[in-house]
């Protein structure tokens, strides 16, 4: 009897100190939270907690109602363009090959360096028809929104720094939803000019790095 009280007693701090240890694990590994010094970037906001935390502009802007499904569509499209046309990543890549991209590999072979490199220049002329329709302005409040992922409060500061923060996040989150609205109005304007199958000079693809 004696025996199995204290084999029962050791096991029960055993499994005592492993959920302490869990515990501790849980609330100071360095790994599962961002640094001091990460938190003061300009990607992250102070939230109605009081604590500072990833900025999430888009998700905002569609939970308050200011932009649609089109316009976070359109927004994810143009990102996947700059990402790929600059960095040559696309989650594309590792989707399974639709029947026309088996078929076209059938019928001309795999693809090779040359035809990646194309596919990026079509994809950054799409990005360049994009800053010609909306202007330089436009195309760079764009990139700070959904590449450098700024929020309202940074972008305000980075605009309006005459005004206090709270005007300057608000205009410019407004300036962001009608960019946004811009963006969505245009690639419903240009789908019909996708589709003709239009051809592009390699020659006017300029430099993938330029903003």
């Amino acid at each position: 009897m004696n025996t199995n009280k204290s084999y029962l007693i050791q096991n029960y701090s055993k499994v005592k100190k492993s959920n302490k240890r869990k515990s501790m694990t849980k609330k100071t590994d360095p790994i599962l939270r961002p640094t001091k010094e990460r938190r003061l970037k300009p990607d992250y906001e102070k939230s109605l907690s009081g604590k500072r935390e990833k900025a999430k502009t888009l998700l905002e802007m569609e939970r308050r109602k200011i932009i649609t499904g089109a316009e976070l569509q359109a927004a994810e499209r143009w990102l996947a363009d700059y990402i790929f046309s600059t960095e040559g990543y696309g989650d594309f890549q590792y989707d399974p090959p639709s029947a026309k991209s088996l078929a076209l590999t059938k019928k001309y072979g795999p693809g090779d360096r040359h035809t990646f490199e194309i596919a990026k220049g079509r994809s950054w002329t799409r990005i360049k028809k994009v800053r010609a329709a909306l202007g330089l302005c436009g195309h760079l409040r764009l990139k700070l929104l959904l590449v450098d992922q700024l929020s309202f409060t940074s972008l305000g500061e980075k605009f309006y720094p005459e005004l206090s923060q709270a005007r300057a996040r608000d205009r410019a989150s407004i300036q962001c939803a009608l960019v946004l609205e811009q963006l969505a109005e245009h690639y419903g304007d240009d789908i019909p000019q996708e589709e003709k199958g239009k051809g592009t000079d390699i020659k006017s693809f300029g430099s993938f790095g330029e903003i």
